[in-house]
């Protein structure tokens, strides 16, 4: 698990930090349009042979010019036997990677209408990972990204909450001792920090009726950093930290 952990990381993290990020991308949590950082990987958890997950999320040209934004699909890996398509201005094949055409986006307007995801499991169970880049081919230098990472389960397992429970990291920026709250009492893992590169920094074991974990933090130099839950080789959202001194 280490090692794929340090290798997806390898692979997508640095790239947010490439680009002057242009583009904010939002997601629906009960009825209201909430800010999802730009290169953050959601996880959505699922079970073999069901009917999969349908959703839209929002996207927002927060640069001072209109953009003529064109998006794409990649497929980090695969679990057998799924299918997956998405739509923006105009449905795609599964096996389309460029979106047909462009969407013109205009500086500052939330467009919740045109992004939409489309995933089916089908009967093994494993990890699916998907990004989704958007782009201006005048700006190449301004592109954004999200990223999804599907879990299908067995059926008769729990759905398992902590998938998709963001936690929260307090304070943050840090110096000194920080507190990861917010996890599932249900949880049985390990809450994982990596920095910049995907390199495991600690796993900070939790217990079943726990909460939160406590980490000192004063020994790490300033910087970004990265946490999330794992366990049993699946991983929940992971969420930045900054460490100050």
């Amino acid at each position: 698990m280490k090692k794929r952990t340090t290798l997806l990381l390898l692979l997508l993290i640095p790239v947010s930090f490439l680009f002057s990020q242009e583009y904010e991308f939002y997601e629906n949590q009960s009825g209201n349009w909430v800010k999802i950082e730009n290169g953050s990987m959601l996880t959505r958890s699922c079970t073999v042979n069901s009917d999969g997950i349908d959703e839209f999320f929002g996207v927002k040209n927060i640069s001072t010019g209109s953009r003529m934004v064109w998006a794409r699909k990649q497929r980090r890996y695969m679990a057998p036997e799924v299918n997956d398509s998405y739509c923006w201005n105009g449905c795609m094949q599964s096996y389309d990677s460029l979106s047909y055409k462009y969407l013109l986006m205009e500086p500052g307007k939330l467009i919740v209408n045109q992004f939409d995801i489309h995933f089916r499991p089908g009967s093994k169970t494993g990890n699916t990972l998907i990004s989704y880049s958007f782009f201006d081919r005048s700006h190449l230098a301004d592109s954004g990204f999200m990223q999804i990472l599907y879990v299908i389960n067995p059926v008769g397992i729990d759905e398992t909450e902590w998938l998709t429970r963001a936690v929260s990291a307090t304070p943050n920026p840090a110096s000194g001792m920080i507190r990861f709250s917010g996890i599932s009492s249900r949880f049985i893992g390990f809450l994982t920090l990596v920095n910049l590169v995907g390199q495991e920094i600690i796993s900070l074991p939790v217990s079943a009726g726990h909460t939160e974990v406590t980490f000192n933090s004063s020994g790490l130099p300033s910087g970004i950093y990265f946490y999330f839950l794992q366990k049993n080789g699946s991983k929940g959202p992971v969420r930045k930290l900054m460490i100050s001194r």
